[in-house]
């Protein structure tokens, strides 16, 4: 079967090899051959290479990427050069009272697939940035004093 047969089926029915500890997938599982899509690698050559995978289909490796990704948000001390640093590597993608979020999406939220995005702030003296990425829309409603999502 062909990446792009694949790509068409619901993510129930694809298989993949995973590293929880690292937190990604290593390979789809080709049906017809149950060896892995990009590399052909047999489940024996996966566990050398990896000995904790786990095999999983996509819909149950995207609930629990999603359970670790969107944990509580808190604000932790940072320094100005942290955050002279995250505004001044490129253009942010939003600023907000004091606020930013660095440009380039730290990576994207496996249960939406919107990006997700490191961001700082200024409180007077205070420099703190978020404990973990988040998205535009978190980041609004943060920087609003509203309660995310």
């Amino acid at each position: 079967m062909t990446y792009t047969e694949m790509s068409k089926m619901a993510p129930a029915d694809i298989r993949v090899w995973a590293d929880l500890d690292a937190g990604h997938v290593i390979d789809m599982i080709d049906p017809d051959t149950d060896c892995t899509v990009i590399n052909g690698k047999d489940a024996d050559q996966v566990l050398a290479e990896t000995p904790h995978a786990v095999e999983l289909t996509l819909a149950a490796f995207l609930r629990w990427k999603a359970s670790k990704q969107n944990t509580p948000l808190v604000w932790i001390e940072s320094d100005e050069e942290a955050y002279d640093w995250g505004l001044g590597c490129m253009m942010p993608a939003a600023m907000l009272r004091g606020g930013f979020l660095v440009g380039e999406p730290s990576d994207h939220c496996a249960a939406t697939g919107l990006p997700r995005f490191q961001a700082y702030r200024r409180r007077g003296d205070e420099y703190q940035a978020a404990s973990r990425p988040m998205t535009h829309r978190e980041f609004i409603r943060e920087m609003q004093g509203e309660v995310a999502a």
